[in-house]
């Protein structure tokens, strides 16, 4: 279950980074002293993208970012954990438990960290034909349009 988290995690990280190389980071900055820690590239991010309406994606950047912590089973392994994925968004799995303290839960929501991608794509400007035609089989992209919320982004390349 966790892998979903830490792909979608490096794939946020990666476009992050490939709009702050844009921006005078040099690839050795990024790689040194921000790492792979969302919440410092989405900061810088925000400030030079110069955008007000990125703060509605903090709280995603703050979710993703809880996945860098189980890149290593370690934490798992020690006090276990919990975790969901949905696709609408707005919706969250429920966790239930009697176990003092629960596990550290780990959420994913599809469809609000495809808006998110979408927002960051459309501000690096990037071909989004090109990374559409990457979903090869055609079940793919029929579930991909069909049930993504952001489906209208992705078709167009504005």
């Amino acid at each position: 279950m966790p892998v979903h988290g830490n792909h979608l995690h490096h794939a946020v990280e990666m476009f992050l980074k490939a709009y702050l190389t844009r921006h005078d980071f040099s690839l050795d900055d990024l790689k040194n002293k921000m790492r792979h820690d969302l919440k410092r590239l989405w900061a810088e991010f925000k400030k030079i993208a110069g955008d007000d309406t990125l703060v509605i994606y903090d709280d995603h950047i703050t979710e993703l970012d809880k996945f860098e912590e189980i890149r290593y089973p370690d934490a798992i392994l020690r006090t276990g954990m919990t975790g969901g994925i949905s696709i609408v968004p707005g919706d969250r799995t429920q966790v239930w438990t009697d176990a003092p303290p629960p596990p550290r839960h780990y959420e994913v929501n599809l469809g609000e960290i495809d808006g998110l991608i979408a927002k960051i794509v459309g501000l690096i400007g990037v071909n989004r034909e090109v990374l559409v035609r990457t979903l090869r089989k055609d079940m793919a992209k029929s579930v991909f349009f069909e049930h993504n919320p952001c489906a209208e982004f992705w078709k167009r390349n504005d």
